[in-house]
Order: C-alpha cells, then sequence, then structure tokens
C-alpha cells in the first residue's frame, strides 16, 4: 500500500478515536463529571488515548506479525491512559458536592485555596470579584458575566 494512502488511514483513524474516546468517556465516566474538569485535562487524556490507538495500529500494520513489542506497548500505554482517566473522573466524582449551586443555575468549582467563593454573599456583592470566576462557556455563565458590565456615556457625549 502507498505511504499517502497509509498516512490518510492513520490521520482518519486518529480523528475518529478523537470522537469515540470522548464519547466512551462521556457515556461511562458521566457527562456531570466532564463538565467539572478543566478542558485541558480532557484534551491531554483524550489525545493520549488516540495517539496510542493510533500507534498500535500502525505498529501492528509494520510488522510482519500483529501481535509485536510495539504494539503491545502501546497498548499498555493505553491502558495506562485509560486508568488515568478513570482515576480524574472518580476524583471528580468524589469532589461534585464541592461546587456551589449559587441559585443561578450553573455550578461553580470551589477551589480550596479561594475561600472568597465560598462566602455566600448575594450576586450584588460578589460582583467586585475578577472577570474570569466562570470559565465555563455557558448561557447562565455568559449572562452573568455580561450583566455586571455596565456602559457610561461621557458627559461631553451628551
Amino acid at each position: 500500500m502507498p505511504p499517502f494512502l497509509l498516512r490518510l488511514a492513520y490521520v482518519s483513524e486518529f480523528l475518529l478515536a478523537i470522537l469515540s474516546v470522548l464519547t466512551l468517556w462521556s457515556q461511562v465516566g458521566g457527562q456531570d463529571h466532564l463538565d467539572l474538569m478543566p478542558w485541558y485535562t480532557k484534551l491531554v487524556l483524550t489525545l493520549a488515548m488516540a495517539l496510542s490507538i493510533v500507534m498500535a495500529t500502525a505498529s501492528a500494520v509494520a510488522h510482519e506479525h500483529a501481535w509485536n513489542a510495539k504494539t503491545i506497548t502501546s497498548l499498555l500505554f493505553a491502558l495506562l491512559v485509560g486508568l488515568a482517566m478513570a482515576g480524574v473522573t472518580y476524583y471528580y466524582h468524589l469532589h461534585e458536592d464541592d461546587v456551589d449551586a449559587g441559585g443561578d443555575g450553573v455550578a461553580h468549582f470551589l477551589p480550596a485555596t479561594r475561600p472568597e467563593f465560598a462566602s455566600g454573599r448575594t450576586p450584588a456583592q460578589r460582583s467586585f470579584r475578577p472577570l474570569f470566576r466562570n470559565s465555563r462557556k455557558t448561557e447562565c455563565g455568559a449572562k452573568e458575566f455580561v450583566t455586571r458590565l455596565v456602559v457610561r456615556a461621557a458627559p461631553f457625549a451628551l
């Protein structure tokens, strides 16, 4: 088989593996737990799993015997990444009670190093927090972010 077709097949397999890994992870681990995770954790673990799947396929195709040392190493790496995914999901499962439901319908993760998040102040009292407190891109978070902005006209413009 020509090398350019193999490269095309591996790229296609990588993209399909990304979709498959994310779908399987959300079904097995729970979408709620994935929503609490930072984006970079999901990105690194998903790409690592997809890469290990493609590496296992490439090593099986490149050698005479499908089960060789590189294939087994790639599958062991996939197993380690899967265990890391399970561990991170379990961590967020244990700490999902550490979220503040604040009444606005958006769950805000409460880091242990920032006690002002758990102060129980009203939304008007919380208006002077840093702007990037809610990094999740949800409708409620965007609405909350936009409503805090006030537009004032300059006196000379009137």
